[in-house]
């Protein structure tokens, strides 16, 4: 009976002493490709891609081992997916990865991972790829350091013909950290993703969404720049998502924006910065919404609410030197705005606490009668069109009588913010 049982331990004893393996491929080396190192390696082995260029196409990684690559390493997919990830724990680091082919077909990809936890891909370097980095049904991964640079000749950057950078689909628990994602459809998208973090990244460029976000809940973004995208960014059908201390730069086009709200409820929105967009945040169907120490500097519309929107709070804002600050579709008003600073409030302060006296209302006429004729915004800055918004605030007709700041501030938030005050 013993000797039974210490055979049946054997394997056991002799996987505890195993020490991984490191091995290396080159031209010179015992493995010529990444495909030959793979199928050679054990769990939990170190594979080293040593200066070189590798053709490398859909090696499937089904045991836990990692693959790093020495500077001067290229791996090219010719056309067709390098790496699927079917594994936990596998890890990618120092790669770079070139050359995925577009397809009607399939999503190709430079990483296509799949039902893999706890995967760790860390500073690589994909280009001219259809999608960068395609995961899928997998948990608590980290992706963090890449550089996924898609294709920039002008004839094949077409929204069309390119997937996203970094595409995340029925996750939890991941985070998305210190990378930069540039010229595809989307920078980073996430559907139907929970309780995930996307932190100190760089957006630019991006035909449609520098981060787009769809039916994920409970998701924090924070400390992220997006410049120059079609549209920064878009949360639509998700809830309980933090957006914090980023920044919208530059987002501008006929149909651009800084921070598209589409049916989103119960979320928070705090200092982030809103500079140069055609419309800072276009918000629709938002619900329960706190957007709070905001600043929106020189934007077409800072904001642009709809009708729809409820019980959304704008506290301590700044809205400085924007063509539009508020513009809405609606008579009524069923949001509060207090406490913000509007650089067009003309108000006064009698006792010295720092709020207006008076209310101000920052929804102008004017808004109206573009929406009703783009050519009248030649107008624009006009003696007559000021006299007109003048009159409506005074005796409201077409504008939300409700839709006003009680307790407008006489100097800009953030300014006090940095003062200490």
């Amino acid at each position: 009976m013993r000797k039974a049982l210490f055979i049946a331990i054997l394997p056991i004893i002799a996987s505890m002493g195993a020490t991984a393996k490191v091995i290396e491929v080159c031209a010179s080396c015992a493995h010529q490709s990444i495909q030959q190192a793979v199928e050679a390696a054990d769990s939990l082995d170190d594979i080293r891609v040593l200066k070189g260029r590798y053709l490398t196409q859909e090696v499937v990684i089904e045991k836990q081992i990692s693959i790093c690559g020495e500077s001067g390493s290229v791996i090219d997919g010719g056309g067709k997916t390098i790496f699927y990830v079917h594994h936990n724990g596998v890890s990618l680091t120092n790669l770079n990865l070139q050359n995925v082919a577009t397809s009607y077909v399939e999503d190709r990809a430079a990483i296509k991972c799949n039902n893999s936890d706890n995967v760790h891909f860390k500073n690589l370097h994909i280009s001219n790829a259809f999608f960068g980095i395609l995961v899928e049904k997998s948990d608590h991964g980290v992706i963090e350091e890449c550089e996924v640079i898609g294709k920039v000749t002008k004839e094949t950057y077409l929204e069309s013909s390119s997937g996203n950078a970094i595409h995340l689909w029925y996750c939890n628990n991941m985070s998305i950290q210190n990378n930069t994602v540039k010229f595809h459809r989307d920078g980073i998208y996430f559907e139907f993703v929970k309780q995930s973090i996307i932190e100190n990244n760089l957006s630019d460029g991006n035909l449609r969404y520098g981060l787009h976000f769809m039916f994920s809940h409970g998701n924090a973004y924070r400390h992220n720049r997006f410049i120059r995208n079609g549209a920064g960014v878009a949360v639509m059908y998700s809830s309980e998502v933090l957006m914090e201390r980023n920044e919208f730069v530059d987002n501008w086009g006929e149909s651009a924006y800084g921070l598209l709200l589409k049916d989103i409820t119960d979320s928070e929105l705090k200092h982030n910065r809103f500079r140069n967009n055609t419309i800072a945040i276009s918000a629709d169907n938002s619900l329960r919404v706190k957007i709070a120490f905001n600043q929106f500097d020189k934007n077409g519309y800072a904001l642009r609410i709809m009708g729809n929107c409820m019980d959304n709070t704008l506290e301590n804002n700044d809205f400085l030197q924007n063509s539009f600050d508020v513009v809405t579709n609606t008579s009524k008003n069923y949001n509060t705005f207090n406490h913000n600073y509007w650089e067009e409030y003309r108000g006064y302060d009698l006792d010295g606490d720092g709020v207006g006296d008076v209310p101000y209302r920052p929804v102008k006429l004017f808004s109206y009668i573009i929406a009703q004729s783009q050519p009248a915004i030649i107008l624009m800055r006009s003696s007559f069109i000021n006299l007109l918004d003048l009159a409506e605030k005074v005796t409201p007709v077409l504008t939300p009588e409700t839709l006003m700041d009680n307790q407008p501030v006489m100097r800009p938030i953030n300014d006090r913010i940095k003062e200490g005050i």
